[in-house]
């Protein structure tokens, strides 16, 4: 079943891997849901279900090496890989926040130099044991394997 995952904003895992540019883990998606469904939707009873998750963000080919953010390419408005997209400033400061927060992110999704494609993930209902290290580890390969894939 397809479903559309919204960017803007800071809902779920899902857009989280892609502005972070990083692997993330929970081992408890019902405080940190892979995505954020609208009521009634019918993943949303699956979701409820995971009990551990992992998303891996899918690169361009010709993104900047990870350590390397995109604002060496594109200049200061890339919000790609820069924490601040997490936690409002304190102060009078954090009522402009989520606006510039989302101009931001809608200026990247427009850039050619989006270094993200997607996201790959995997995730565990909550009667099964959380997921390894060693598992993560092999879905971040497999996103680099798959990543080329994707974008041809």
């Amino acid at each position: 079943m397809a479903f559309e995952v919204p960017l803007l904003g800071d809902h779920g895992t899902i857009p989280r891997a892609v502005w972070l540019d990083r692997t993330l883990v929970h081992h408890a998606t019902r405080q940190h849901p892979p995505a954020v469904l609208p009521d009634g939707h019918p993943l949303q009873e699956t979701l409820a279900a995971l009990g551990s998750s992992a998303c891996v963000p899918l690169p361009r080919s010709a993104a900047s090496p990870r350590g390397r953010g995109a604002r060496e390419r594109c200049g200061e408005g890339c919000i790609v890989g820069d924490p601040a997209l997490l936690v409002p400033p304190p102060g009078p400061a954090a009522e402009r926040w989520a606006a510039e927060r989302e101009e931001r992110q809608q200026r990247c999704l427009r850039c050619a130099d989006m270094p993200m494609m997607g996201v790959i993930g995997i995730a565990r209902p909550t009667q099964a044991p959380p997921l390894t290290a060693t598992e993560v580890t092999l879905l971040e390969s497999i996103a680099l394997s798959v990543a080329p894939v994707v974008e041809n």
